[in-house]
């Protein structure tokens, strides 16, 4: 299982409670989508927290440790403006 989280209007959100709370349900990898800055970053679960593991931009290659042959490049997945 893996989870992801759009930042809308509260971008501390993802990282506060409810980090917490994935992080105590041992959900082992999440994602945190910035679509304004075409952003991913993706935290991997260590022991009772999180570590950041990747932060891509628009043209970096974003590839997931828990779901194989799970990648791709963020400029794809956000429409042209």
């Amino acid at each position: 299982m893996w989870l992801v989280t759009m930042l809308r209007w509260r971008p501390w959100e993802p990282r506060g409670r409810k980090m917490e709370m994935f992080a105590r349900y041992r959900v082992p990898e999440y994602w945190i989508v910035d679509p304004q800055d075409q952003r991913i970053e993706i935290h991997a679960l260590r022991g009772d927290g999180y570590e950041l593991a990747q932060v891509a931009g628009p043209a970096d290659e974003v590839r997931s440790s828990h779901v194989p042959g799970l990648s791709f490049v963020p400029a794809q997945a956000f429409p042209n403006e």
